[in-house]
């Protein structure tokens, strides 16, 4: 766990009522559990229009989480098994989204020889020509 979301549920926890080590993290202002609909309808979804988003659902998050994952290098194994998966080809082929900017870099992180135009590697063929000879 990270020092700074550490700190923000420690925060959290000095302002619950009821810390006893079984009690839950999150829950209603009675201690019990929070209903999905419950906290859609009150805080997710005024969020979401305030700060005019699409719809969301909580299979967002799940997308959101694999695609951070993948980003992050985890291994598609370990997605596959922080997801709740079955097969790695489900956390593969529909939760992990492909992210453009990532896409992108690949070809910044190869050696200047792959990433040369055509007109380059004329120049550069003809150059080692005149060397060989």
């Amino acid at each position: 766990m990270s020092s700074g979301l550490r700190k923000i549920l420690e925060v959290h926890l000095g302002r619950c009522k009821r810390t006893d080590a079984a009690d839950l993290v999150f829950c209603t202002s009675m201690g019990t559990p929070l209903s999905a609909k419950n906290l859609r309808n009150r805080v997710l979804e005024p969020v979401r229009q305030t700060l005019e988003l699409p719809q969301l659902s909580w299979h967002t998050f799940r997308y959101t989480h694999a695609t951070w994952l993948s980003e992050s290098q985890v291994s598609a194994r370990t997605a596959q098994s922080i997801l709740g998966h079955a097969d790695v080809s489900m956390t593969l082929n529909v939760y992990t989204q492909v992210v453009q900017e990532s896409s992108e870099s690949p070809s910044r992180r190869l050696p200047p020889f792959w990433t040369q135009t055509d007109s380059s590697l004329a120049t550069n063929r003809a150059v080692r020509k005149t060397m060989v000879h």
